[in-house]
């Protein structure tokens, strides 16, 4: 039983160790490139908070779960390749925004915490394997519903909620 915490213990800070080194790579790219983004924040408008926004963007963030999860079964590939473009992207985002950081915070945190967790319960899954998810697998079952959950309410709150924020 210890070895097998300790497996888990090795997914989890896999999964941690790639996403946040390309995240950081990312900020500090962008952060001394001197490159900013150029935002409009007035640029979200009524047209944006809608059910076509929601159902775009849930199943956008689900084919990325998905594709974090097809990882178990192609030796962790495109596990890795998605979890070092998604940090990557998300620390260019945000050393583009370095001079305007407190108007972006709160709206990307309200709905970027519990998707970020819904992708990292995805690639989790892809990390422990085929064998080690069916030892638990009543657990890991539980826990990639409650991952496509994250996933779904992450989407709601990011159509109908951060941008109130903004």
């Amino acid at each position: 039983m210890r070895k097998l915490n300790h497996l888990y213990l090795k997914a989890v800070s896999n999964v941690l160790l790639i996403y946040f080194s390309a995240l950081v790579l990312g900020f500090l790219v962008m952060y001394f490139s001197g490159i900013e983004f150029v935002k409009d924040i007035n640029q979200i408008h009524h047209n944006y908070i809608s059910f076509e926004t929601f159902r775009d963007i849930f199943f956008n963030n689900f084919k990325v779960y998905i594709l974090l999860l097809i990882g178990i079964f192609l030796l962790k590939i495109p596990t890795i390749i998605n979890l070092i473009i998604n940090g990557g992207v998300f620390g260019f985002y945000l050393g583009g925004l370095h001079q305007d950081f407190e108007h972006v915070l709160l709206p990307l945190l309200i709905h970027g915490i519990p998707e970020i967790l819904g992708f990292f319960i995805a690639a989790y899954i892809a990390f422990l394997g085929k064998e080690k998810f069916c030892i638990q697998k009543k657990f890991n079952i539980c826990l990639l519903l409650f991952g496509a959950f994250l996933i779904f309410i992450a989407a709601v709150i990011e159509t109908f909620i951060s941008p109130l924020f903004i």
